[in-house]
């Protein structure tokens, strides 16, 4: 599965806007919403806060 698609997921899941999890990582929704389409990606620091704020493992694989 695409990063992108595990970040959108679990942010549906958390019932969480682009809006609200790009404030709570400090990132423009225009961010989230080019990381859920595969158009770029995040940063590899920010993977521990993603992984924080959507309450997920970074082991989970599905």
């Amino acid at each position: 599965m695409e990063i992108g698609n595990v970040i959108k997921k679990y942010r549906i899941k958390k019932n969480m806007t682009q809006e609200e999890l790009g404030a709570a990582l400090l990132v423009t929704p225009q961010a989230v919403s080019r990381w859920e389409t595969g158009i770029s990606y995040s940063d590899i620091s920010m993977i521990p806060e993603i992984v924080k704020v959507l309450g997920v493992s970074a082991d989970k694989h599905s």
